[in-house]
């Protein structure tokens, strides 16, 4: 051993040796480590790709419940169409109705004869009804006939002034020769015999409150 000792070369070699069985139990250590870390590194990988795995199975199931949802706003919103088309229907069909009403309001009142008085306190006399008292003369008629009148209304208020107009129009006071006049004007003008009454009605009325003093009509 001693020998082996005093020789450089052996002396050197075992150093060698010895360097090298250092060196690789250093790198076997060093290896291992790296292993371990590998290993932790790989557990941690693993677990990871565990994690992304649940969160990939959580997504596919939120995306099957927004696939669902999606699919039930598209139903919904069809349904809606259908109901808006619904609805444009009736719309078109009521506003088709409505206009079928109006056009046979106005064919009533086409047909109804032109009004002799308008309504208001007092009634008086519309531009037609104005026609109907002159071809009547009734304004002369009312003259002649509101003096003789007078005595039976004096005292009265206007409004019972106007009534015993109308009572005196429609009554037997008024004459045969009247009554066939009245039917007479009211084939002429295409007015109802109730307007033309209307018409002697306000002019007598109009001329007996101008007797009494009463102010007998509104202003225009």
């Amino acid at each position: 051993m001693a020998q082996w000792l005093e020789t450089p070369a052996i002396v050197v070699a075992v150093v060698a040796v010895l360097t090298i069985l250092w060196k690789a139990a250093h790198w076997k250590g060093t290896v291992d480590e790296h292993r371990k870390t590998m290993d932790e590194h790989r557990g941690t990988v693993a677990s990871f790709m565990k994690e992304v795995g649940e969160h990939r199975k959580t997504m596919d199931e939120h995306r099957g419940t927004v696939t669902s949802f999606m699919k039930e706003v598209d139903e919904h919103r069809k349904t809606m169409d259908e109901h808006r088309k619904t609805m444009d229907e009736h719309r078109g069909t009521v506003t088709s109705f409505m206009q079928e009403i109006r056009d046979k309001v106005d064919r009533i009142f086409e047909r109804l004869p032109p009004m002799s008085a308008m309504g208001g306190s007092p009634l008086r006399l519309t531009d037609f009804g104005e026609r109907i008292s002159e071809w009547l003369d009734a304004g002369a008629w009312a003259a002649d006939l509101a003096p003789r009148l007078r005595g039976r209304v004096e005292g009265k208020a206007p409004f019972e002034v106007d009534r015993f107009s109308r009572e005196y129009v429609h009554g037997d006071e008024i004459g045969p020769e009247w009554t066939r006049r009245i039917a007479a004007c009211a084939y002429e003008f295409g007015a109802d015999e109730s307007g033309v009454f209307d018409v002697l009605r306000i002019v007598l009325r109009d001329e007996l409150l101008a007797l009494l003093g009463h102010e007998s009509k509104p202003p225009a």
